[in-house]
């Protein structure tokens, strides 16, 4: 039988991983197509730097980062776990994704005057693959 996985020191980090573009998401429907842009541009570095610190914490440790969700262990609960290569994968996402925010910049800018649903859509949804990516690979 193998040991029920527990939450390691520094697995606390997995859930910002998830939740920082969520939090963008909603930040960004609250402000509107005229800042979304802006709010997932500011919110990059912040998701880049939480990245970095999991795939850190995971190359030091040389163990797997893990957070049980609610303190309810599989099956019946939902564990998120970082290794070595799901950490390399965070960070690529984390460095891919602002790239994409700055070379959509120009086409998806909110517009002067007036909303723009189009830009609104794109921003929201750029944060929203962030997000799924992240909990696919945790």
């Amino acid at each position: 039988m193998t040991p029920e996985p527990a939450t390691t020191a520094g697995g606390l980090l997995l859930v910002p991983m998830i939740l920082t573009p969520i939090a963008g998401m909603i930040l960004s429907f609250a402000l509107g197509g005229r800042w979304a842009g802006r709010v997932a541009l500011a919110m990059s570095p912040v998701w880049l730097a939480i990245a970095l610190a999991v795939a850190s914490l995971v190359w030091r440790s040389g163990a797997p980062l893990v957070y049980v969700v609610g303190g309810i262990a599989p099956p019946l609960g939902i564990a998120l776990e970082a290794d070595g290569i799901s950490a390399a994968m965070l960070v690529a996402t984390a460095l891919i994704l602002p790239v994409a925010c700055l070379f959509a910049r120009d086409d998806f800018a909110g517009p002067i005057h007036g909303e723009s649903r189009g830009s609104l859509v794109f921003w929201i949804m750029l944060q929203a693959i962030g997000a799924a990516l992240s909990l696919l690979f945790l």
